[in-house]
C-alpha cells in the first residue's frame, strides 16, 4: 500500500500545544514548590501528594470516557474542544513537571546563594545578582521539566483520540490500523521522532554537563511548617485542587453515577474477570522487570544510571512510537517472527514504556530514604516490621505504581496483545467509540477499581508476613 505523506497540519498544532501545555504546567509546578506543600509534615503533606498524583494515575480511557459527551457539544467550536483536551493533558502532566523540578541537580548550593546575597552591592548591582543567583540555582531543572511535559503530551494517543482531536498519532495509529504496514507507518512518523530526538537529546546534554557537578539542593527535606506566604499556598492549593478534581474525581463520580444501573448485568459478561486478569498479569510481570532494572541501573555508578537513561529514552517518545518500533522488530526479524503471536511482544513493550517513570521513582525513593533510621535500625536488629514501615512500604508503593501505569495501558495493548489473551482496556476502547451506557460504564468502573483491590491485597500480605517474621 503506497504511503502518503503525514499531514503537517495534525502535526505542528499538536507540537505548539504540546509546548503551551508544557509552558503553564512548569509555571504552576513553579507555585507548588515555592509554596512547600509537598514538604509539610502531617496531612496536609499526603494530601498534596495524592491531589498532584491522582491525575496521572487515572487512566486515558476514563478521563475521555467521562468528557467524551462534552467533546461532542464542542465538535462545532474546534478551539473550545481544543481548550478542553489541553486542559485534560495539563492536569495529567503536572505532576511529572513537579518531580522534574523536585529532582533536577541544581548548579547553586544554598550556602553559596546565601553567601553571596551577603556581599555588599549597589541596589542596580543587587538586582542583576539576584537574577543571576536564580538563573544559576535553578540549572537545568526548568528545561528538564519542559521537555519532559512537551515529549509526554506530543506523543500523547489515547486522550486524544477519545476527545476527538486531531493529532499526528491519531492519524498514524488510524492508518496504521485501516491496513498500513508499522514499517511504513513508523517512515510517516520521521518528522516527529526527529522533534522528539532534538528535545531529549538536549535534555540529556545539559543533564550530562550538569552532572559533573557533585552539588545538588537538598530534594524533598523535611519541614516543621510551609514557609511560603498565604497567597502562594492558596494558589498551590487551587491548582493541586483544579488539577484533581478535573482529572480524577470529576471523571471517577460521573462513571460511577452512570454505572449503578449497569452493574447487575455485569453477569452477561463473564470475559470481563478474564481480560481483567490478563491485563492484571501483563502488568505485574512489567512492573517487576521495570522495577527490577530502574534498581540495577541506580544501584550501580554513574555511568550505569546514564546507560539506564538512554535505554530508557526511545520510551520519552511515546507509547505510539514505542509499540510500532516493537512490531516492527518481530515482524520484520525472521528469528523474532515467530514469537510475534506471543506474550513477548506486549511485554517488552510495557516493560520499556515503564523505563523513565520507574527510574523517575527510584531516585525519589532514593531521595526520601531515612538512611541513618535505617541504619539504626540495622545496628540494633529491629524487627522486619519496623524496615517494612521504614523502607518495604515506599518500595511496594513504587512497584505497585508502575503496576496502575502498565495495567491502564491502551497503545501497546492494542497492537501488540496475542490473539488468546487480550487485555480488558483493549475491548473497553472499542465499545467506548459506540456512545455511552450504563453496562459499559459499569464495566469500565469495575476495570478501574481492580488495580486498588490488588494493591490493598498486596499490602496486607506484605504487612502480615512481616509480622509474622518479627514474632518468631
Amino acid at each position: 500500500m503506497p504511503t502518503a505523506p503525514l499531514p503537517i497540519p495534525s502535526l505542528w498544532p499538536t507540537a505548539g500545544r504540546a509546548l503551551l501545555v508544557a509552558l503553564v504546567s512548569l509555571g504552576a509546578a513553579r507555585c507548588i514548590i515555592q509554596a512547600r506543600l509537598l514538604e509539610a509534615n502531617g496531612g496536609r503533606r499526603q494530601v498534596a501528594w495524592i491531589c498532584l498524583l491522582a491525575p496521572f494515575f487515572a487512566p486515558a480511557l476514563l478521563v475521555g470516557y467521562a468528557f467524551a459527551p462534552l467533546a461532542q457539544m464542542l465538535v462545532r467550536a474546534p478551539t473550545a474542544q481544543t481548550a478542553l483536551y489541553a486542559w485534560l493533558l495539563w492536569t495529567r502532566l503536572l505532576p511529572v513537571a513537579v518531580i522534574a523540578l523536585l529532582l533536577a541537580p541544581s548548579a547553586l548550593t544554598p550556602q553559596g546563594e546565601h553567601c553571596a546575597h551577603l556581599l555588599p552591592h549597589r541596589a542596580a548591582q543587587k538586582r542583576i545578582v539576584a537574577w543571576r543567583l536564580r538563573w544559576r540555582a535553578a540549572g537545568p531543572a526548568p528545561f528538564v521539566a519542559l521537555a519532559s511535559v512537551f515529549l509526554l503530551a506530543f506523543g500523547e494517543f489515547e486522550l486524544a483520540s477519545l476527545v476527538g482531536v486531531k493529532t499526528w498519532t491519531v492519524a498514524i495509529f488510524n492508518a496504521q490500523a485501516g491496513g498500513l504496514a508499522p514499517g511504513a507507518a513508523l517512515r510517516l512518523a520521521a518528522a516527529p521522532a526527529l522533534l522528539q530526538a532534538a528535545a531529549l537529546g538536549s535534555v540529556l546534554g545539559l543533564l550530562a554537563l550538569q552532572s559533573k557537578s557533585n552539588e545538588r539542593r537538598p530534594i524533598l527535606h523535611q519541614a516543621e511548617k510551609p514557609s511560603g506566604k498565604k497567597s502562594a499556598r492558596l494558589s498551590a492549593w487551587l491548582l493541586l485542587g483544579a488539577s484533581a478534581i478535573i482529572g480524577a474525581a470529576l471523571p471517577v463520580a460521573l462513571l460511577a453515577f452512570g454505572a449503578w444501573r449497569g452493574l447487575a448485568r455485569l453477569t452477561e459478561h463473564p470475559a470481563l474477570a478474564q481480560e481483567i486478569a490478563t491485563s492484571a498479569g501483563f502488568a505485574a510481570l512489567a512492573a517487576c522487570c521495570a522495577g527490577w532494572l530502574a534498581a540495577a541501573f541506580w544501584q550501580r555508578r554513574a555511568r550505569c544510571r546514564w546507560c539506564g537513561f538512554v535505554l530508557a529514552a526511545p520510551a520519552m517518545g511515546g507509547t505510539l512510537l514505542l509499540a510500532l518500533g516493537v512490531l516492527t522488530l518481530f515482524q520484520a526479524t525472521l528469528t523474532l517472527g515467530q514469537l510475534y503471536d506471543s506474550p513477548l511482544p506486549l511485554l517488552l513493550a510495557l516493560t520499556w514504556m515503564l523505563l523513565p517513570p520507574a527510574l523517575l521513582f527510584t531516585a525519589l525513593r532514593q531521595a526520601t530514604r531515612p538512611a541513618e533510621a535505617l541504619h539504626v535500625a540495622q545496628l540494633a536488629g529491629s524487627p522486619p516490621a519496623l524496615f517494612w514501615q521504614l523502607e518495604g512500604r515506599t518500595r511496594a508503593g513504587v512497584v505497585f505504581a508502575l503496576f496502575c501505569l502498565a495495567y491502564f495501558d491502551l497503545t501497546c495493548s492494542s497492537l501488540l496483545a496475542p490473539t488468546g489473551l487480550p487485555p480488558v482496556f483493549v475491548r473497553l476502547y472499542n465499545l467506548a467509540h459506540y456512545g455511552h451506557s450504563a453496562v459499559l460504564s459499569a464495566m469500565l468502573l469495575l476495570a478501574y477499581l481492580a488495580p486498588g483491590c490488588v494493591g490493598l491485597l498486596g499490602a496486607f500480605v506484605c504487612q502480615h508476613v512481616a509480622l509474622l517474621r518479627s514474632d518468631r
